[in-house]
């Protein structure tokens, strides 16, 4: 049994107790204010995560957001509860009273699943800690089994959250058993130097939310990244590893492919050398996880596979060549480019498992390179906000 299970076991006992005491009629109106105050939770939650900052983890964010959400939940149903405390007061005993009792023991209990059902899919799509938990559940387990399918609600934590990775896998994740990171990387100190001079930040606003993610110099004053990055951007600007920060024109935009290629004609840092991966390659993730400082997480090319997914808007359906890594990569991290001893790229990180903790996948150069010979030099729209 997790944390999750207790927590919402705790919360059935306690939310049956009370729906008793109150009584059904009393307790509805308890809930009307709970649901009223989190939708005003959710409502602050935009200005909340801008105010925060991209360098904030995609754990933290979904720690806060629950935090906000049950504050305006709690006080909303405060307000309600005193306004069923004076219906309670005036309802009386007999059977009509221990009736009431009975329907609002039982409706107590209901809520708290029926808001367990919902929000099962939110933390599936959440990467890390949220995901495990949901998976691991005994509670949400057994609601999947006797309930009908839940509707999808993550985008509504996706959004605000930026855990807009595209679906690799349409159907069942295709790979198997992956191994665990690379302690170490192969890059001496002074390739990892190197390598770092055109590894860059990519930041911008969209949708009432700053996105935040990396990317890498291909061609001069051309930087690769994932399309997911800058989707929705009116501004987009790169930031390179000792702070300097550039303005960028995006000239290629394909979200299906989920790459997107920006034009940085100031930016005089090298273009890195690049050459197909091969299954048992090893190397460092050169990417700002969480929009913090440049990292180089190690790993190694567990398998190279055609994905049948969707494109970033989760509507149509797309086929990459995709890279699967053993590699402990995070918000942030897309758009990293795959760097292999000798610095040379074979790959660029897109997206991380839901599921399981150590396997996030790349794209393969061949992916990268389709879209950079596409390039004409000519500004494009980056669409709207990844889904």
């Amino acid at each position: 049994m997790t944390w999750l299970d207790l927590l919402l076991v705790a919360s059935a006992v306690l939310a049956g107790i009370g729906g008793y005491r109150l009584g059904f009629v009393a307790h509805a109106l308890s809930w009307v204010g709970l649901l009223g105050g989190a939708a005003l939770g959710y409502a602050a939650l935009p200005s909340v995560v801008a105010w925060l900052g991209p360098g904030t983890s995609s754990g933290e964010l979904v720690l806060v957001a629950a935090i906000l959400v049950a504050l305006g939940a709690m006080v909303g149903q405060l307000l309600g509860s005193l306004v069923g405390a004076q219906v309670h007061t005036a309802r009386g005993e007999g059977l009509g009273a221990r009736t009431d009792r009975a329907m609002g023991a039982v409706a107590g209990v209901a809520v708290v699943a029926a808001v367990a059902w919902i929000l099962t899919p939110v933390m599936s799509d959440v990467a890390g800690w949220p995901a495990r938990q949901a998976r691991d559940s005994a509670v949400l387990a057994a609601l999947d089994a006797v309930l009908p399918e839940p509707p999808d609600a993550s985008h509504l934590l996706a959004d605000l959250l930026g855990e807009d990775y595209p679906q690799v896998f349409a159907g069942v994740d295709a790979t198997g058993e992956v191994g665990p990171p690379p302690a170490a990387s192969g890059l001496d100190q002074a390739t990892a130097d190197a390598v770092a001079r055109s590894a860059v930040k990519v930041v911008g606003e969209a949708c009432g939310g700053i996105s935040v993610g990396s990317g890498w110099v291909a061609e001069p004053g051309l930087v690769v990244t994932n399309a997911h990055v800058v989707a929705g951007q009116a501004v987009t600007e790169v930031e390179t590893s000792d702070g300097d920060r550039r303005s960028a024109r995006v000239v290629a935009f394909d979200p299906v492919a989920d790459i997107a290629v920006l034009e940085v004609p100031t930016l005089d840092r090298p273009p890195l050398a690049r050459r197909a991966a091969e299954p048992g390659d090893i190397g460092a993730a050169f990417g700002y996880p969480g929009g913090r400082p440049l990292r180089a997480a190690p790993f190694e090319v567990a398998q190279d596979l055609v994905a049948i997914g969707s494109d970033i808007y989760d509507e149509r359906s797309a086929e990459r060549e995709v890279l699967v890594l053993a590699a402990s990569l995070e918000r942030g991290d897309s758009g990293s480019a795959l760097v292999d001893p000798t610095g040379t790229v074979v790959g660029m990180a897109f997206a991380v498992a839901s599921d399981r903790s150590g396997v996030a996948y790349g794209l393969t150069i061949g992916e990268v390179d389709a879209v950079l010979a596409a390039v004409d030099g000519q500004g494009v729209s980056t669409g709207r906000c990844a889904a």
